[in-house]
């Protein structure tokens, strides 16, 4: 051994750690987690924006239940007469037009029944007070509006005489009345006639009216329209003259049936041959 080496300078202190320093200096290690997990990945980026998939448009989602039973938007369910019905949106808006209409004619239907029973019930009552007098209802009524002028101040002469004037009155318009139904009556069935005719004409232009039979018109009167008058008309003589024409057939058969069973010839008829056969 060497007696110049100096065995005090050798230390027996460890060697310095460089991460023991730097935990003795605070240094919390979940900083080198959170680093590691917050670096980018350049290549997992990188291959990413190269694959294919990545710019393909993603395909819709799949229908779900809730869509399948979503109702048709055009068609509308409703309950008729107790069952389950679908109507487009046009039946529905004529279906509810119709009820509407049939709710304003049954409204005054309602309203016209309830004046009927109203006025069943005064006329009764009338009735029975013109009986109690001795009257007859036209009488007592007139008598009643007289007592009521009266009693408001009138003379007995000028009430009797405005009595009769109210009634001259009505009498005038009733009258009005039943003319001017009349007139719309008569005006109607003017109307009627000529669209029978103008029917009538297009169906037979080559028919004349006074070359009409007595039965069609008779059948008009009962109701029929000219032109379905004549039809019957003519399908009836149609089916006559068929008729007449197979007894004409058969009779003529068993006429040369007989002659040509005594051994004579007749001439072939080809009308015949063609229709019997």
């Amino acid at each position: 051994m060497n007696e110049d080496f100096d065995s005090t300078a050798v230390t027996t202190e460890p060697a310095a750690d460089p991460a023991g320093d730097v935990f003795e200096d605070g240094f919390d290690a979940s900083d080198l987690t959170d680093d590691a997990d917050s670096a980018p990945d350049t290549d997992a980026d990188e291959a990413e924006q190269d694959s294919p998939a990545a710019e393909e448009t993603p395909a819709d989602p799949p229908e779900t239940k809730a869509d399948a039973a979503k109702p048709d938007e055009g068609v509308i369910e409703v309950t008729l007469n107790g069952k389950p019905e679908k109507l487009t949106r046009d039946e529905a808006a004529q279906l509810i037009g119709r009820g509407k209409a049939w709710k304003e004619q049954q409204q005054k239907i309602d309203t016209l029944e309830k004046f009927r029973q109203e006025a069943a019930a005064a006329d009764g009552f009338v009735k029975t007070l013109a009986a109690q007098s001795g009257m007859s209802v036209p009488d007592y009524i007139r008598f009643a509006k007289t007592q009521a002028l009266m009693n408001a101040g009138v003379d007995e002469i000028t009430a009797k005489e405005r009595v009769k004037l109210d009634e001259d009155k009505a009498e005038i318009e009733r009258v009005k009345a039943e003319q001017t139904a009349a007139n719309a009556a008569a005006e109607a069935e003017k109307a009627r006639k000529a669209r029978e005719a103008e029917e009538f004409i297009s169906a037979f232009p080559d028919i004349k009216f006074d070359t009409i039979p007595p039965e069609v018109w008779q059948n008009v009167k009962g109701g029929m329209t000219l032109t379905n008058a004549y039809l019957k008309h003519r399908l009836s003589k149609a089916e006559a003259e068929v008729s007449a024409f197979k007894q004409h057939t058969t009779n003529k058969q068993t006429t040369t049936g007989s002659v040509q069973g005594v051994g004579l010839k007749t001439k072939s008829d080809p009308f015949l041959e063609g229709w019997n056969s």
